[in-house]
């Protein structure tokens, strides 16, 4: 029996299990199917958000969206498959195909741009923009990766920053920390490396694992692959040794 009060269902069992949650809207085939006791949901498209028994203020969008979640609140996703492996990971914000596909149970993450921050299982606090940023990232806290491709492959990094194409995209597995990069494929090929900046497009590109340096300057540092505690300003500063 259900006792709940201004809820809208339109689609083959959408809202099937809705016993006492109010204000929820589904819309297509499965949506809000396990809904019991949420509320404030708002559900459109296929499978969307099927699995939520007790969560409330989301909003799916899209085939397959938050099809997982359970008992999560304030999660936003749109776009097809966005935030489909979420349980109870709250206050996530998902825009684009795939984006934050298989984010569990992190937390207050935002995912703009196809397949932004697919990887990202338990990671809290991220920002990706971008088609493809923070692709790998996993369980990191704290990075930023703005721009197509930006920190593609950063895992485990905490605390990066990365604005520009493919800038800190990585080599696989990378896992730095607190680096800052600026610029279309500045840091691009870092794996292990922390505490750098730099700043330019190419700068510092080719720095691996090498830590504590600064560049400053189109192609600044592209000498530089593994050494550390290096300051290079200038147009193509210490580009070649």
């Amino acid at each position: 029996e259900t006792s709940g009060n201004g809820n809208v269902a339109l689609g083959d069992e959408a809202l099937t299990d809705l016993t006492s949650g109010g204000n929820n809207i589904a819309i297509g085939r499965n949506a809000g199917e396990k809904v019991s006791t949420g509320y404030d949901n708002t559900l459109v498209g296929k499978d969307a958000g099927s699995d939520i028994t007790t969560g409330g203020s989301n909003t799916f969008i899209g085939y397959k969206t938050g099809q997982y979640v359970e008992t999560t609140n304030g999660s936003t996703a749109v776009g097809a498959a966005a935030c489909r492996d979420l349980t109870t990971g709250a206050s996530n914000t998902a825009v684009g195909r795939m984006s934050l596909l298989k984010t569990t149970t992190g937390q207050t993450n935002t995912a703009l741009g196809y397949q932004s921050g697919v990887e990202t299982t338990t990671g809290n606090f991220g920002t990706f923009i971008g088609g493809y940023a923070g692709y790998y990232r996993t369980t990191a806290t704290g990075s930023t990766y703005v721009g197509y491709s930006a920190g593609y492959q950063q895992t485990t990094g905490n605390y990066n920053t990365a604005l520009g194409r493919n800038a800190l995209y990585g080599g696989s597995g990378a896992d730095g920390f607190f680096n800052t990069a600026i610029g279309a494929e500045a840091l691009e090929a870092l794996t292990g490396g922390d505490y750098n900046v730099a700043v330019g497009m190419c700068a510092g590109e080719s720095v691996t694992t090498g830590s504590y340096s600064a560049v400053v300057g189109y192609e600044a540092g592209q000498a530089m692959t593994t050494g550390g505690e290096i300051t290079a300003v200038g147009y193509r500063a210490l580009k070649s040794i």
